[in-house]
């Protein structure tokens, strides 16, 4: 806690609704109905702490705005960052100005359990015992949540809030595991800015309250993205049938079918990041690149260290042609 704790001037309150644009896993440690369960509350449903999101968006911040990484024109023994998610620093330690809610279900959220497989780059086959699988959110649940700030400077507070606004709503915020492949991508659908001066009294009364009083103004971001990644996208066709399997426990269905999320087909990016690091793999062995496998390392990660690469999952959108293949096993001593 601040030594020189004090009460805030003014509040500010953001609440909206988040969406999730593409499949979400929040794991909650457990392995009861998959190899790792997504987070679950008390009545079952699926939702987002509060700490994750503001886990996320701190690192997001002082990633990509230099401002934040800068000393506190209040405090120079606190970075701007420190001064608003809170230090542990035993000499100068600070609480959070912020307050993040958790991020409860607002519609029904389908559940899909789906499988992992590690390849031996060796090999190319599937290694000893190396089979898993998952749950994740589909794309289309929507969570309800609030953030909370406080603090005296009028101005900075509205420029910061604003700034944690136009990124959710831009795309530039994932959450969860496997955002590399695709996973964790997230939209505000919905948001409202409520405001209260506490010298006020009846702004004191509806804050208490928790009643909305709408900003009505102008809140600017006073900051400036930056960013040294680049993104590129293709358009491709299947030329020929395709197939990225996904088993039933369906009796009477096929014994294995393309992968569906929401209806729709799709190729997953573990599928598509996985074959982009193959044909990687294959270029630097031919061209004997000696450090090739440090290169690799590098840009798709390994198990100590996170990918420079992120693909998004394909949505099939075209309407395609389901077809039944009979297949049959031979014996290859007997031809039968």
């Amino acid at each position: 806690m601040s030594k020189n704790h004090k009460f805030d001037r003014y509040k500010i309150i953001l609440n909206g609704i988040i969406r999730n644009i593409s499949p979400l896993l929040v794991g909650g440690g457990g392995d009861e109905e998959t190899d790792s369960d997504i987070l679950r509350d008390k009545n079952g449903k699926p939702f987002i702490p509060g700490a994750s999101l503001a886990g996320v968006l701190r690192h997001h911040l002082y990633k990509h705005y230099k401002e934040f990484r800068s000393n506190d024109a209040n405090n120079l023994e606190l970075t701007l960052l420190e001064s608003y998610f809170g230090s542990a620093n035993s000499d100068n330690g600070n609480s959070s100005k912020i307050i993040f809610s958790d991020l409860v279900l607002a519609n029904d959220a389908h559940v899909q359990i789906r499988d992992g497989i590690r390849i031996d780059n060796k090999t190319g086959i599937t290694s000893d015992k190396a089979k898993f699988d998952y749950e994740v959110i589909e794309q289309g649940a929507e969570f309800k949540f609030t953030i909370e700030i406080g603090g005296d400077n009028k101005d900075e507070l509205l420029g910061f809030i604003s700034i944690l606004e136009d990124d959710i709503k831009g795309d530039r915020i994932i959450i969860g595991a496997k955002t590399s492949l695709g996973f964790g991508r997230i939209a505000l659908k919905n948001s409202s800015l409520s405001f209260y001066d506490l010298k006020d009294r009846g702004d004191i009364i509806k804050w208490m309250k928790k009643e909305d009083n709408p900003f009505v103004g102008n809140s600017s971001r006073q900051y400036k993205y930056q960013s040294d990644s680049f993104r590129m996208e293709f358009d491709f066709v299947i030329k020929d049938s395709l197939i990225v399997r996904h088993y039933s426990d369906d009796a009477a269905a096929s014994d294995s079918s393309h992968i569906k999320s929401s209806g729709h087909n799709i190729i997953p990016g573990t599928s598509i990041k996985g074959a982009i690091r193959a044909r990687a793999e294959r270029i630097f062995n031919t061209l004997k690149i000696a450090n090739g496998s440090e290169l690799l390392d590098c840009l798709f990660g390994n198990s100590s260290s996170l990918s420079k690469v992120r693909i998004n999952e394909v949505v099939v959108a075209q309407n395609v042609v389901n077809g039944i293949q009979q297949r049959i096993k031979i014996d290859r001593f007997t031809g039968g």
